[in-house]
């Protein structure tokens, strides 16, 4: 008799459990994740790591600073204050002090704080960011209202 009512109660528990009642291609009720960032993206929901890097990553400034940092960009002679070539040899420097060894000769502050518009040094930083996790916290002046991405 003991054995019957252990029995029936291992079988309604089993019975009762959300994970055997669902059937093949069922699926539980759960919030909608959004992939472009819009409502609910920033609810705490976990997001495979394909849908962050897409969401996280741009382009364009990516591409950009590939490209100058891998010196494939032909740079142009912008007209550039001295203070604001001071400021971007100073971060590009401080960029590169934090570069692994190996990656270091690809960053000259001296010759690019010169030629990099302030569109291009913008890119260049967030290349570094993006693929090394290196950046600098206080943002350029000439990122007027603009907060550092991180």
């Amino acid at each position: 008799m003991r054995r019957t009512i252990n029995s029936f109660l291992l079988g309604t528990l089993l019975a009762a459990s959300p994970a055997l009642v669902l059937a093949s291609g069922s699926e539980t009720a759960r919030p909608l994740v959004s992939s472009y960032g819009g409502p609910g993206a920033d609810q705490g929901y976990s997001r495979t790591r394909s849908q962050a890097s897409a969401r996280t990553i741009a382009a364009e400034p990516y591409n950009l600073g590939k490209a100058l940092f891998a010196g494939k960009y032909n740079l142009g002679k912008p007209k550039l204050s001295a203070l604001n070539m001071e400021e971007k040899r100073q971060r590009l420097a401080a960029l590169q002090k934090s570069l692994p060894a190996a990656e270091k000769t690809n960053l000259n502050p001296a010759t690019l704080s010169h030629r990099l518009t302030n569109r291009e040094a913008n890119a260049l930083e967030y290349y570094v960011r993006m693929r090394f996790k290196k950046y600098l916290d206080n943002a350029p002046t000439w990122a007027k209202n603009e907060p550092p991405a991180r």
